[in-house]
């Protein structure tokens, strides 16, 4: 029924999220957008960067609710997306640009795994995956980080596994499975951070990979199995 409208609406949906509504406001229009993209995304397609830009921007909102629903929205876009890597450039980067408020950091990162997760004929390159991947460690290994960031990182690197070139993800598999081992010396929060993205890659990687590997991964769940639940959560 709202095929021959959806353009009509869209776009004056767009620029008025841009005002100062408050945060119910927001909420609806980001849902009523999501569902004119689920139903009529062929129709829509014209208006993928600005509702790409939209959507970025609801994530950084002042608002837990509308940083949430943006969340929702970036991965629901990213799936209709035919070229991912200004969207993966851009969440990847958010967290380490200055003045960019806790929750909103947080966001950004949630949001490029959701938006990872749901790509299913596109992927990024190998530059952009590689790029991201850098920024995603970057954010586990800090020891400044927060504890949510770096599992959201740990999360969101999981998701990027299946996309990195060559063999990196082998190659990061066995990492994380080495790192995660109380063998490896690491503090308890870098290992749940290695422990948290073999749980993600575990739903991402290739099924090849993850069996090509099976002896070292198992050997690390099995560590962690016996390790101190206070130390490696």
């Amino acid at each position: 029924v709202l095929k021959p409208h959806a353009v009509q609406i869209a776009g004056p949906l767009i620029r008025i999220l841009g005002d100062r509504f408050g945060s119910g406001v927001k909420v609806a229009i980001l849902a009523g957008l999501r569902a004119l993209m689920a139903h009529h995304s062929a129709v829509l397609r014209p208006f993928l960067p600005q509702l790409q830009t939209t959507f970025v921007r609801a994530t950084a909102d002042s608002s837990k609710t509308v940083r949430l629903q943006g969340c929702r929205a970036v991965a629901q876009l990213a799936a209709l997306t035919p070229r991912v890597d200004p969207l993966v450039t851009e969440l990847a980067n958010a967290p380490a640009k200055q003045g960019v408020e806790a929750g909103a950091r947080l966001a950004a990162v949630f949001a490029l795994g959701s938006a990872l997760n749901s790509l299913v004929s596109t992927h990024p390159s190998e530059a952009a995956a590689e790029a991201a991947r850098a920024a995603l460690q970057a954010r586990m290994d800090d020891p400044n980080e927060d504890e949510r960031m770096a599992c959201a990182a740990a999360i969101a690197l999981g998701a990027l596994s299946r996309f990195l070139p060559g063999d990196a993800c082998p190659a990061l598999i066995l990492t994380c499975a080495r790192e995660a081992a109380p063998a490896s010396g690491m503090d308890g929060g870098l290992r749940t951070t290695r422990a948290v993205s073999l749980a993600s890659m575990a739903r991402a990687s290739p099924l090849l990979d993850l069996c090509a590997h099976a002896d070292a991964l198992c050997a690390a769940i099995s560590d962690l199995a016996k390790d101190d639940p206070d130390e490696v959560e």
